[in-house]
């Protein structure tokens, strides 16, 4: 396949595998523009001295994590990784153990893994924190093991939480339900305070979480999950009569073939707009196929 863009060439330093299918890492597939329907690629080995420290100082993946064209990061997490996160980082009313106190999060995880609490429940921590004068300051948040599962992996300067305010000193940097959009603003965050290689160690830490989550989620697909809108036959009969009396006036000659065409398709477009309205209004913010749309990891809403 032709390069079409610099990110199209990386330099990696190898791991040994059995058998002759090269393995990729999942993060640099959009780089590559990479699916896994049996894509070639081509590898070169670097024989000069020159050669070898041009990969390494220009080539080496951690160095192209940002798109030339706007700046952003190009390493972002997709599909089952933004799937763990945004179900890790979940809050659900009425989770077994809500409220219940922890000494520290050692306590909540074994609460967890003996089924006290879900890794959804609102729960509060006991947690402390060395402050810029070497004081230990100690206290009580409220938030959900999964949320502190998450914010274990990431530095907590990124200025999501306002600092300056002493109620918010021992407060988790990320406390809301991460999408695919949060990962990308919090990667260049990231990029922006702690430079490139601090980032490539978080992506690879974003990589096995998502993929660890999204297994214990065990998400699937069933026709169950697809509830069908009340009121689905009522707006496509209402469509189809006002597209019978579009082509009526075209018949009679009062409009013509473009403003016919126009208006069979505005039509059709504001039913299928009003149909996806009523379909996410019925379904439940736990549904499945919601939570994959919502999540950004694939679908959307129209889909």
């Amino acid at each position: 396949a032709p390069t079409l863009h610099r990110l199209g060439i990386q330099a990696f330093e190898p791991i040994l595998v059995e058998g002759k299918a090269i393995k990729l890492h999942p993060l640099v597939c959009t780089a590559f523009n990479a699916d896994f329907d049996g894509d070639q690629m081509a590898i070169h080995l670097p024989l000069s001295v020159e050669a070898q420290a041009e990969c390494r100082f220009l080539l080496l993946s951690p160095n192209n994590l940002l798109k030339p064209s706007d700046g952003g990061p190009v390493a972002v997490p997709s599909q089952d990784m933004v799937l763990g996160i945004y179900y890790l980082t979940q809050e659900r009313e009425g989770e077994i153990g809500e409220g219940k106190y922890f000494r520290n999060m050692n306590e909540a995880i074994l609460a967890y893994e003996n089924h006290y609490i879900t890794l959804h429940t609102k729960i509060h921590v006991r947690t402390s924190k060395k402050n810029a004068e070497g004081e230990t300051v100690t206290g009580v948040i409220s938030t959900t093991l999964g949320r502190l599962l998450f914010n274990e992996i990431l530095p907590q300067d990124l200025g999501f939480v306002d600092r300056s305010k002493p109620e918010n000193f021992l407060k988790p940097e990320i406390d809301f339900l991460v999408k695919k959009g949060d990962l990308k603003k919090i990667l260049q965050r990231i990029i922006d305070t702690h430079g490139t290689f601090a980032t490539a160690e978080v992506l690879d830490l974003f990589k096995a979480m998502g993929y660890k989550y999204s297994t214990i989620a065990a998400m699937t697909v069933s026709i169950a999950d697809i509830t069908v809108p009340a009121q689905k036959q009522q707006l496509l009969d209402e469509a189809q009569h006002t597209v019978d009396r579009i082509f009526k006036n075209f018949r009679r000659g009062l409009i013509t073939e473009e403003e016919r065409y126009r208006a069979v398709k505005q039509t059709w477009d504001e039913i299928d707009e009003r149909l996806t309205k009523a379909l996410l209004e019925s379904l439940d913010k736990y549904n499945n196929i919601f939570m994959m749309a919502d999540s950004g990891a694939r679908g959307s809403n129209q889909q």
